[in-house]
């Protein structure tokens, strides 16, 4: 029987399976059901006691300025996307609102989307396409909930008369799928927009948020750096790098002790335990765990008390532990489980990145790469660290910081009503702020060419 081109390139993606996969029981159901009713009932009282009884002294209330309908949403999208068994949690997220922009496609096994204006379908026209990697820690796509961003972002740009683009990635999901899996996709999708569609490079800007984030980094420090375990034998050579990229809310750094990774008051929509979780996932290292992690919490509470209370399901990582998987001195490809956490395309951040210069040769420079994240957000510390380090090494990028923000403010004030009002108020209090300003910086890539 023949095989189609696309079956054939199939087969040369050498993607690695993890070593469980997580099972949808009745068990699980009935913890989503159980747990989501505790929290949905725990949420009146929660809010009662910071912007009632307790307001005076709240800094929910007095610092940040949150409205109580974008707590609520926090609280239950942390619940769901961090606190329950993935099989029934993940549709949550992967489901996207239908619209005419939206186009499926799939090349080599890899699946991805289309977003783009339903009048104009030949991309080779396209001015500027962002070729997109959503968060979701690694163990979800959460590019369903955020794609009403995408669109909106694709209609203000072609808005302006810019022909303009978004080929959206969905990368397989650990555990079932572990490191290097997620970038051998995104090398396979980078190849075909450039050789196949014809998407120049000089009109690509490589973007994404949180754990998207960290694999565009990890995959343009390949493309500076090439690691022997990412390769792709199909849609012909490796192209050059992007001319930009655009980073959300990076999950730079999988393995951080940062004070704001474990804040007094959680004020993100995401935790550290839970996270990390989500880091261990990639890494193929759940099952079993590492000897260094042993009596480490991790498993969705079944306490009725922890859903009261909003307790993480998941513990930090513990100091000792981080200490020792950063020490870890192997060759690349001998690297397996929580040893990758010493790898730069696993971790790329300037703890684990050995010589600036390697960003500077991975990283598009004098402005090209942008970089976003709020000051309320888990990951503030390590951006900052990351941000500093790529002006040392002289990229110089541009920031899109905004506060009193929490993790992907760029995206979901965009999309989620009163997201963007905090104490601060001003212009940055505009739901559509922090997406003009990502316009902005992709129409300059066009009038830069």
């Amino acid at each position: 029987m023949s095989t189609t081109p696309s079956e054939e390139a199939e087969t040369q993606l050498q993607l690695v399976e993890g070593p469980h996969r997580p099972r949808h029981t009745i068990a699980s159901t009935l913890h989503i059901v159980i747990s989501t009713t505790a929290v949905l009932l725990r949420i009146p009282f929660h809010l009662l006691y910071h912007y009632v009884f307790f307001r005076h002294r709240s800094p929910l209330f007095q610092e940040v300025g949150r409205s109580p309908f974008v707590e609520a949403g926090h609280i239950l999208v942390r619940h769901l996307f961090l606190h329950c068994y993935l099989p029934p949690s993940r549709p949550v997220f992967r489901l996207g609102f239908p619209s005419k922009w939206v186009k499926d496609v799939e090349f080599a096994g890899v699946r991805a989307s289309w977003i783009a204006p339903p009048d104009r379908p030949a991309r080779t026209e396209d001015e500027v396409v962002l070729f997109w990697l959503n968060g979701g820690g690694f163990i979800h796509d959460v590019g369903g909930m955020s794609r009403l961003a995408y669109i909106k972002l694709a209609k203000m740009l072609n808005k302006r008369g810019i022909k303009f683009s978004i080929l959206h990635l969905h990368y397989r999901l650990a555990p079932e799928y572990i490191y290097p899996s997620q970038l051998i996709e995104t090398l396979a999708a980078y190849k075909y927009l450039v050789n196949v569609v014809g998407i120049s490079e000089s009109k690509i800007c490589i973007g994404g948020d949180s754990a998207g984030a960290n694999l565009v980094t990890a995959f343009l420090l390949h493309l500076a750096r090439p690691n022997p375990r990412i390769q792709v034998n199909a849609f012909g050579p490796t192209p050059a790098k992007p001319a930009s990229a655009l980073l959300i809310s990076p999950f730079i750094d999988l393995v951080s002790t940062a004070p704001s990774r474990s804040p007094t008051l959680h004020t993100d929509i995401i935790d550290d335990g839970g996270v990390f979780h989500g880091a261990l996932s990639y890494v193929g290292a759940t099952r079993p765990l590492p000897a260094d992690l042993e009596g480490w919490r991790h498993a969705p509470s079944w306490n009725p008390l922890d859903w009261f209370v909003g307790r993480p399901s998941c513990d930090s990582p513990p100091p000792a532990f981080v200490e020792a998987v950063l020490a870890v001195d192997k060759a690349e490809e001998e690297r397996e489980g929580a040893e990758l956490f010493a790898s730069p395309y696993v971790n790329p951040n300037p703890r684990v990145v050995p010589d600036l210069n390697w960003y500077k040769e991975a990283l598009p420079g004098n402005g090209r790469t942008i970089v976003s994240w709020g000051g309320q957000e888990i990951f503030a510390d390590d951006i900052v660290a990351f941000v500093e380090a790529l002006k040392q090494a002289g990229v110089n990028p541009a920031e899109l910081v905004k506060p009193l923000a929490s993790h992907d403010w760029a995206l979901f004030d965009a999309i989620v009503p009163f997201a963007s009002r905090d104490k601060n108020g001003g212009e940055q209090a505009r739901p559509d702020w922090g997406l003009g300003k990502i316009a902005n910086f992709l129409a300059a890539q066009v009038k830069a060419e």
